[in-house]
């Protein structure tokens, strides 16, 4: 059963992946230039130049780049070690959940994360959610194993995965730690003392694991490019700024991109179950919490009785349940920049829950336990949750709405009957027919999105953003009027011919420069083709968002003069007043330019008329400034 879950998990992250292109521009520009230099390998530097790095640490990054180098630069190089590493996210969960709550658990847990909407979206994109989940699900896995045989080896074995989470995507990796440390705790098998001397070394290990990079970068004594993201260049302010807390509360957030974006809708209890993210993971969050609740009120009335849980049951259920509760609150509260995406992290939780769940109330059904008269309500919820999901993108497979429905009612009527008529163990059949419609009704919403998903057309933002379901969804707004510009569809990742010709016009004509080209405005989409389709050393002014300081424009000045660029091209969007308004580096950069260097003939590199139809370019036209010529 393990086996068929794995293939139907490969085959929604698989197929076809050679349409989604090479996925994040920006992000494949850096494995490529990762692939090429170590040095770009060690920093996650975007460009050969080591002008600067992505927004977030290498880690994530590091396999495709090892990938890539094998195999060289493809789209499939690039994207199948995330759909490698989502299918051994699925696999690891059924061992973590089997060894904690049965293996009837953890398949149904298995098979709830392999049919996630958002797992099928993130391993079709280059982003680091899906080593993140991996390393996850992979410390909680050497947790259980670290309860069960009172193993020191494999505590430090989580927390140390739980580092490699952080070189991964900073601070959110931290989330599953409180409920790892209250698991441990509380079900520790060890005696008070050593459970406090294992936990310290636990948390060195931890500190190690996580910080050794920052460390690295920020105490490197050579020129070192400039951490994208962060206010002032360091990797420590990358993780407690733009990453840290900007995530959490918005505003400046100690990073000079970490304004308050949100494109996950507002703030508040609403948003998991919103119409942009509430069918990318959120299937199941009612169904787990009545779950959690009914295993609560369960076990309080089991202390009550003298009848105490057995300690692994009660570790699983605190670090699974707290991970989905804290996971919950975090992704609902954040208003720094949240992207839907962001719910991968929600998947494994609530997959973990809703198997071991259902399985236990399954099991209190089977006995009599008056406790599974729950089981048909929960159908119910669950199906009328599922009916509303579907109901918002109505003409997108609208059989589903109805089938889903159908599926439901007839699940709950069978369970009734089965219950009220005292047959749940004398006619297997009955019950059999129960359960698979109980699954049925509860996983063909998820499954319909999911094959939606690798079957169906490529939304236009999915290089950018990953999203499940309807097309329509990829149509998400946002209120910065240079990421609404950005979101198009650049799948290919392909130069347009006039951009080829700058390009190849600045390579010819700069034989001495270290730096072939630079574009201003750096950004997502503004420099990631001449990026990934130059092996040549060319550079985006700006970093990951184009409006850090990197550079300056007096070390812009400095290149110039010091004889190391000559030729820089601008967007003329970024000339655009609201852009002046938010980015003063951009601005100030440009004014140098206009200042300092001769704008290059059109003629010079490109015979044919510029396009009309700036919106066909990106960001438009680009204006190429020669620097040396005045």
């Amino acid at each position: 059963m393990l086996a068929a879950i794995g293939v139907i998990a490969g085959l929604l992250y698989l197929w076809s992946i050679a349409r989604m292109g090479m996925g994040h521009p920006y992000y494949s520009a850096a494995v490529h230039a990762m692939s090429q230099s170590w040095k770009a390998f060690l920093f996650g530097t975007t460009d050969l130049a080591d002008v600067a790095t992505l927004d977030k640490p290498p880690g994530a990054f590091w396999i495709q780049a090892l990938t890539v180098r094998v195999f060289g630069y493809h789209g499939w190089s690039v994207l199948a070690p995330q759909a490698v590493e989502t299918v051994l996210a699925v696999l690891l969960l059924h061992r973590a959940v089997r060894r904690w709550a049965g293996e009837n658990a953890g398949l149904l847990a298995a098979a709830v994360l392999a049919v996630t909407p958002i797992m099928v979206a993130v391993a079709r994109a280059t982003t680091a959610d899906p080593l993140l989940v991996l390393v996850s699900v992979a410390a909680v896995y050497a947790l259980t194993r670290a309860l069960q045989q009172d193993s020191t080896r494999w505590l430090l074995l989580s927390t140390a995965l739980v580092g490699f989470g952080f070189t991964t995507k900073m601070l959110v990796a931290w989330l599953i730690l409180p409920p790892m440390l209250a698991a441990y705790l509380i079900a520790g098998p060890a005696s008070w003392r050593r459970r406090a001397q294992q936990l310290a070394a636990a948390a060195g290990t931890l500190l190690v694991a996580s910080f050794w990079w920052v460390l690295v970068v920020d105490l490197w004594p050579g020129d070192r490019p400039y951490i994208s993201g962060s206010g002032d260049g360091t990797a420590r302010d990358l993780v407690f700024g733009y990453n840290g807390f900007g995530r959490l509360f918005g505003g400046d957030g100690g990073g000079a991109n970490a304004t308050a974006i949100v494109l996950a809708g507002c703030p508040g209890p609403e948003r998991l179950f919103a119409s942009q993210v509430g069918g990318q993971a959120g299937w199941l969050l009612p169904l787990c919490g009545l779950l959690l609740a009914a295993v609560v009120v369960k076990g309080v009335v089991m202390w009550r009785q003298g009848r105490p849980a057995r300690r692994l049951t009660v570790a699983g259920w605190v670090v699974w349940g707290g991970w989905l509760l804290l996971a919950a609150v975090l992704l609902s509260t954040a208003k720094g920049l949240l992207r839907p995406y962001y719910t991968a992290m929600l998947a494994p939780a609530i997959a973990a829950v809703a198997g071991a769940g259902s399985v236990l109330l399954w099991r209190w059904y089977r006995s009599g336990d008056p406790a599974g008269w729950l089981l048909p309500p929960a159908v119910v919820v669950t199906t009328a949750w599922s009916y509303v999901l579907l109901e918002r993108y109505s003409s997108w497979h609208p059989w589903s709405r109805w089938v889903v429905l159908g599926l439901g009612a007839g699940a709950a009527l069978a369970l009734f009957a089965v219950r009220a008529a005292g047959t749940a163990s004398r006619f297997p059949a009955s019950r059999g027919l129960a359960a698979a419609l109980s699954v049925a009704a509860m996983l063909l919403g998820p499954v319909v999105w999911s094959a939606g998903t690798t079957f169906g057309p490529v939304a236009p933002a999915a290089a950018m953003d990953p999203l499940a379901g309807p097309p329509a969804l990829s149509g998400i707004a946002t209120a910065d009027p240079v990421v609404t510009a950005l979101m198009i569809d650049t799948r290919d990742g392909k130069l347009y011919p006039v951009q080829e010709a700058i390009l190849d016009f600045a390579t010819a004509n700069s034989p001495s420069q270290r730096i072939k080209l630079a574009i201003e405005g750096g950004g997502v989409l503004n420099t990631s083709s001449y990026l990934q389709h130059s092996d040549q050393p060319v550079v985006g002014l700006g970093g990951f968002l184009g409006q850090d300081p990197a550079p300056s424009a007096t070390e812009l000045a400095s290149w110039v003069s010091d004889g190391e660029i000559r030729f820089v091209a601008i967007n003329p969007a970024f000339r655009s007043p609201e852009l002046a308004a938010e980015a003063r580096d951009v601005t100030e950069r440009i004014a140098w330019v206009s200042a300092h260097c001769a704008q290059v003939p059109v003629a010079s590199y490109w015979a044919q008329p510029p396009p009309q139809d700036p919106s066909s370019m990106l960001l438009g036209v680009p204006e190429l400034f020669d620097c040396v010529a005045r």
